[in-house]
This record gives structure tokens, C-alpha cells and sequence, in this order.
């Protein structure tokens, strides 16, 4: 990635894919346990499996970055197993890199990163909405693979004082966080060599993505959404969202795209930005 003719010439025709991925499928704790039905901080063998697969799926661009939550190990984790399926092929390099005397970033070689935490103390809002979907499960109005889906999406409609009561943070200083993550993105492409391509994959967690898209994405002409079945609904584990951040050859930035579930939609850049002063204001 270094080369040095082409110093001068950072920023021009560059182009970053930032990619915001749910962790693979969690183990669950157990029936009787105090967090019953919640997950552990572990994936199980066939969500690994299936993102070792994903990986080997994964042709383009050349060069690849991977990222995950910093207080939790399921989401590095699963962007271990993705790496792992990546380096059986020959067609992308992963930049990841070990420390000093050969030790890891991270326990999985993984780049940590805050932004991509869970939602602190979603449970706190989201309990008390759980328990009424089991209620819909056990009267037969809802099927139990739809609980998680349907919870959720009632959580993102919250008023915004209800989490501000139970001093939970709200969707949108979340979506701050994720917004903050994603500005990297579009610093790195004003810094890579010219011409060069890369993808960073941001392993996070539900509804961490979908915080972000709430604010950030256009949708018939309309910015954000008020209901997350506009976009198909909530993320299932190891489903994505990529944003394509690209410049021209004299370096300006090309307007962002977000691509989800074979969709293109438009980006909104001016909410972005306020995400990102309110992300500041915040810290």
C-alpha cells in the first residue's frame, strides 16, 4: 500500500467501502437463568461458520480492514472467523496487524473499537417490550422467529424521553457513535494513495445499524425513517449495510451511497454532520 510516487497524489480516485455488520448468531442463556433468552458474549459454532463462509465469498477490493466492538468479544469474534475465511483465498489482503513482539490487538487480532459497543442499557427499555412480544408468541399472534424483529423495531419508535427517564442513551446518540465511526471512512479516502480501493468491515451490534440508517438514509425522497420495515426491517446476525465513500481524480467527494439487501439509497450528508457535532458536543 506504500508506495512512494504517488505521495503527492493521496485522495484522488480513491474509494472506501464501510461496512456495518450485526455479530454472527449468539449463544443464548438458558431457561432459568437470570438473562434468559439474552446472549452470551460468544458465537456459536455455525455463526462462525457461516461468516468463515462469507469470508471465502469475499473478492474485492484488494485490501481489507476489520473492526470490531471494543467492550464485548462476540462481534472480534466474528470478525476473526471472517478473517479466517478470507485468508483461504489469494485475492484480498487484510491489513490487520500485529502488535509489537508479535502480540495481538486484540484477543482476536481485531481492531477494537468503542463506537461499535452495544447499546448501553438497551435492556432497560427494551425488557419490559420483550416481554409483551413473548406475550404475542404464547397467544399464537406472533411466530417466535419474528420476536426479536418485532421487539426491536417497537424499541427504535420509543419516544426519545423515555430513555432520557431510565438514562438509557437514545437512538440517535447511538447513531452519533456509528456516524463518528463511519467519518473515519471518508478521512481514509482523502488519504489513500491514488486509485487505490478498500473495504472496512465494522462488526457491531443490533440495532446499532439501524440507529444510524434512521437519520442517515433517503428513502422515496424522505430522509430517515420512522419504522424500520421501510428499509425490510431489523438486521438479522451477520446481515450488513455497506457505504460506498468515493473521490474523483481531483479528489473531491463523490456523494455517498448506501447499499442494503440489493438496494441503492442516497445519504444524507447534513444530517451526518450533525451527528458528528453532536458526537463531539457529547465528548
Amino acid at each position: 500500500m506504500n508506495d512512494p510516487e504517488q505521495a503527492g497524489e493521496r485522495g484522488k480516485n480513491t474509494k472506501v467501502i464501510e461496512t456495518f455488520t450485526r455479530h454472527g448468531v449468539p449463544k443464548k442463556f438458558p431457561e432459568g437463568h437470570p438473562k434468559a433468552g439474552m446472549s452470551e458474549d460468544i458465537i456459536t459454532s455455525e455463526g462462525l461458520e457461516e461468516m468463515r463462509q462469507r469470508g471465502k465469498n469475499e473478492t474485492e477490493p484488494k485490501y481489507y480492514m476489520i473492526t470490531g466492538s471494543k467492550s464485548v468479544q462476540r462481534a472480534r469474534q466474528t470478525g476473526e472467523a471472517l478473517a479466517e475465511g478470507i485468508n483461504e483465498t489469494d485475492a484480498i489482503e487484510i491489513i490487520n496487524k500485529e502488535g509489537k513482539g508479535g502480540s495481538k490487538l486484540s484477543e482476536f487480532g481485531i481492531y477494537a473499537m468503542s463506537d461499535l459497543d452495544p447499546f448501553k442499557d438497551a435492556g432497560k427499555i427494551l425488557g419490559p417490550i420483550n416481554a409483551e412480544a413473548q406475550k404475542l408468541v404464547d397467544e399464537k399472534k406472533l411466530k417466535p422467529e419474528e420476536k426479536e424483529g418485532w421487539a426491536i423495531a417497537k424499541f427504535l419508535q420509543v419516544p426519545d424521553e423515555k430513555f432520557k427517564e431510565q438514562g438509557v442513551p437514545t437512538p440517535r446518540e447511538v447513531a452519533s457513535g456509528m456516524a463518528h465511526r463511519l467519518s473515519s471512512g471518508v478521512k481514509m479516502s482523502d488519504k489513500l494513495f491514488k486509485d487505490l480501493e478498500m473495504k472496512v468491515n465494522n462488526i457491531t451490534h443490533g440495532p446499532n445499524a439501524e440507529c444510524l440508517l434512521k437519520y442517515v438514509i433517503k428513502n422515496n425522497e424522505k430522509s430517515g425513517f420512522n419504522d424500520v420495515a421501510e428499509i425490510g426491517g431489523t438486521f438479522k446476525p451477520g446481515e450488513f449495510v455497506d457505504f460506498k465513500i468515493e473521490r474523483d481524480e481531483n479528489g473531491v467527494l463523490k456523494p455517498i451511497k448506501i447499499n442494503l439487501r440489493g438496494k441503492e439509497y442516497e445519504f444524507d450528508m447534513d444530517e451526518f454532520n450533525k451527528l458528528l457535532e453532536e458526537y463531539k458536543e457529547k465528548k
